[in-house]
């Protein structure tokens, strides 16, 4: 497949420096990642060559070291010798609406299972970035995430309310208080928020609220379901909760294997 004809996974090759923060670089992740590709058998489409042109491809596995990957073999074999030929890849794909990118250095001819087959040296680092800007996750109570809030007023000893968090992303969080004593109205700020990620560690941050809805409880009581922006959240923060997301998803896949 060439530049010319129609691809619906083609978008926009993203740029990693744009995008520092979703960046995952931790060996674990990185092969994490990769075996979610290849067991929903994932299609990848591979860049190369100034033109922009792309090789539509599969990742077959991973070697036994789990140090090289395999890429299925394409049917046009010009293409495939260009492909072994490029000295720089990029492989772009989606995987539950969540954009996941990586370079490769080289893509050399080999066997895989048999057949013909690309492989390659595990990518150092594998971008990882949904359409939305952010990966929002779900949060089940049995995960025990909160977020402490101050609601005191400045100058007056410090109270806080501990509010059930519904999901979150690197950008923002959903949640849920009772609705009375719990100031929570849009565009407020409340500062000094530490949102507990277990495993992970403890966030402090500023956040502001974006929405505000009623709801009804499981028990049957209205409560208040709180949408809010993280402000000016470091890099090492939206790390820590990129971290906290694929551990959630490594054991959420464990557990539908």
């Amino acid at each position: 497949m060439t530049r010319g004809e129609p691809n619906p996974l083609r978008f926009e090759l993203l740029k990693s420096d744009d995008y520092a923060h979703y960046i995952q670089r931790e060996p674990r992740e990185v092969r994490f990642i990769l075996r979610n590709l290849i067991e929903r058998r994932a299609m990848v489409s591979t860049y190369f060559g100034p033109t922009g042109d792309f090789l539509l491809t599969t990742v077959l596995g991973l070697s036994t070291d789990e140090n090289s990957l395999y890429l299925d073999w394409g049917a046009d074999e010009a293409l495939n010798s260009r492909v072994a030929a490029s000295d720089q890849l990029t492989c772009m794909t989606q995987l539950d609406r969540v954009k996941i990118q990586f370079h490769l250095q080289t893509a050399k001819p080999t066997t895989y299972a048999g057949s013909k087959a690309f492989v390659a040296p595990v990518p150092d680092a594998v971008l990882r970035l949904q359409r939305r800007e952010y990966f929002r996750l779900a949060t089940p109570t049995i995960h025990g995430i909160t977020c402490s809030v101050v609601v005191g007023e400045e100058g007056a000893e410090e109270a806080r309310v501990n509010a059930t968090v519904l999901d979150i992303s690197g950008g923002g969080l959903a949640v849920m208080v009772p609705p009375d004593g719990t100031p929570f109205e849009p565009d407020r700020e409340f500062r000094n928020c530490r949102i507990n990620l277990p495993e992970v560690g403890t966030i402090e941050t500023q956040m502001r609220v974006r929405s505000v809805f009623r709801i009804s409880g499981k028990n049957g009581k209205p409560m208040l379901r709180a949408g809010c922006q993280f402000v000016q959240l470091p890099d090492s923060q939206v790390s820590m909760i990129q971290r906290f997301i694929l551990r959630i998803e490594r054991e959420r896949n464990t557990r539908a294997r």
